[in-house]
């Protein structure tokens, strides 16, 4: 039998349990609904009854009175009748013992409501509403039918008595009635009682019958599929399964064994895979390695919180002096004791801390905020740092920069001296450029300028004559500068 039918049988066996479950609800349903209708029975009985009431208790009919009372009785769920008059007075009442209706005297009834207070001469307590409550309902002619659940399927029905005298109704007492609404149910609940009985016992057949299936036919060849499944697990690829059946959980027991069987060659040939591929990260971790402890310039990489990654190019210890790089701040590290002020530092951070972990667009938003070269100053002169920075991201988010770091403090020397060669080379070149005789009468003019600067300096002469003379004798010297030059061009 196939996958396919199992579960069509299956599917059947469920909606049958569901149809006697439903059978249950729809039992109560049908119980509630004629609960419903006594109690709606009870309220017509007892409107009825009032209409010729009103007349026999408004000429105070006592006979008359009793016997239409009396005429209630003949519904077996009513258990007793009471009659108020409109100033809330015991008028007349009837209780229900062994079966029949029996008069109560206002005394006997008394005692009664000692004994139970659900006969408590008190109208209110009966109505259990204020008598100004009802006396506001009878001015605004409200009062009607009421019900009232006393429990354990005691019910209480209140109807108003009317005395109609030429086309009016003058109200003239109440017409109180207990009924109890286990006479009505009670073959309704043996009917419930059967119908829930061999509703059980039919449902626990087809659960068991459901399980005792789903145990035999899938199952039993699930956990056969576990147990070939953990056996493969452990390393026994020749473990072979005892399915035999011909529906679907055949079939996959039968893809289940090809691929235990692709699994014992793929396994077979793992630890060669395995041994390849290390070898192979290996070389590449060790040219990595290589190349960071080789190459003269500081590389490192920054992590979330701005801290630097353990693994750093060896030459960076050299520039920055300092074997304690890893797992530190790279703030810290590289902008204690440099040129930047407190707010370009600042701006460092807060670029850093909206890169790392955001899109990489955070990066090149920022990306001007971070300084390509610093000066750091030591105890031994200052030291000139170019820095490069790269964002490095996985999936558009960016999860680490990479800093490069280049000592120019020399180059920047080396610079500082070629430029300073090259303003004398300048000087020599215009010197040349220029003839002897021009060269010989500025030199002359010159040194007889300068001579007379040198005295006044030398006396120590501040007079405002002595300063125009020195002013002068600079201006002039700078004037035949550039007039000299100017003939050497031409």
């Amino acid at each position: 039998m196939s996958l396919t039918k199992k579960i069509v049988i299956l599917l059947l066996l469920v909606c049958g349990a569901a149809m006697s479950i439903n059978g249950i609800i729809e039992n109560n349903r049908i119980s509630s609904k004629l609960s419903n209708e006594a109690k709606i029975f009870h309220s017509t009985l007892l409107k009825n009854s009032a209409i010729g009431l009103g007349r026999a208790v408004f000429e105070v009919q006592e006979e008359l009175t009793e016997i239409m009372i009396s005429s209630l009785f003949k519904t077996e769920s009513v258990q007793s009748v009471r009659v108020f008059n409109m100033d809330g007075s015991f008028f007349m009442g009837l209780v229900r013992d062994q079966g029949k209706a029996r008069m109560l005297e206002e005394e006997e009834w008394e005692n009664l409501a000692e004994e139970n207070p659900e006969f408590d001469n008190d109208l209110s307590a009966y109505l259990k509403e204020p008598s100004s409550a009802v006396t506001t309902e009878l001015e605004r002619g409200e009062f009607s039918v009421r019900t009232i659940d006393l429990g354990k399927n005691l019910f209480r029905n209140a109807e108003l008595l009317r005395n109609f005298e030429d086309g009016e109704a003058e109200h003239v007492g109440f017409l109180i009635m207990d009924y109890d609404q286990t006479y009505v149910v009670r073959s309704i609940k043996e009917a419930q009682n059967r119908l829930i009985l061999w509703s059980v016992i039919l449902g626990v057949v087809l659960i068991v019958f459901i399980f005792g299936f789903l145990e035999f036919s899938i199952v039993n060849p699930i956990r056969e599929l576990k147990k070939s499944a953990l056996k493969i697990a452990s390393g026994n690829y020749d473990h072979v399964h005892k399915i035999k059946s011909k529906d679907e959980i055949g079939d996959l027991a039968a893809s289940f064994d090809v691929m235990r069987k692709e699994v014992e060659n793929f396994t077979n040939n793992l630890q060669s895979l395995v041994e390849e591929r290390t070898l192979e990260l290996s070389r590449k971790s060790q040219d990595i390695r290589s190349m960071l402890q080789n190459m003269h310039q500081g590389i490192f990489v920054i992590l979330v919180d701005r801290i630097v990654h353990k693994e750093y190019s060896n030459y960076l210890e050299t520039i920055l002096g300092t074997s304690e790089i890893a797992g530190k701040d790279v703030v810290d590290l590289l902008f204690v004791n440099s040129n930047l002020g407190k707010n370009d530092i600042n701006q460092i951070v807060a670029a850093l801390d909206s890169c790392l972990e955001e899109s990489e667009f955070g990066f090149m938003a920022n990306e001007h905020l971070f300084p390509i070269e610093i000066i750091k100053e030591h105890a031994d002169g200052p030291q000139i740092l170019e820095l490069t920075w790269e964002a490095i991201s996985e999936e558009e988010i960016i999860k680490k920069i990479m800093v490069i770091i280049r000592d120019v403090t020399e180059l920047r020397a080396l610079q500082a001296d070629a430029q300073v060669k090259n303003r004398q080379l300048d000087i020599i070149s215009q010197i040349m450029a220029s003839s002897i005789e021009n060269f010989e009468m500025f030199a002359t003019a010159t040194q007889s300028q300068l001579n007379d600067t040198r005295s006044l300096i030398l006396k120590n002469s501040q007079t405002p004559e002595s300063l125009e003379i020195i002013f002068r004798n600079v201006h002039t010297i700078k004037g035949n500068a550039r007039l000299y030059s100017r003939c050497s061009e031409m």
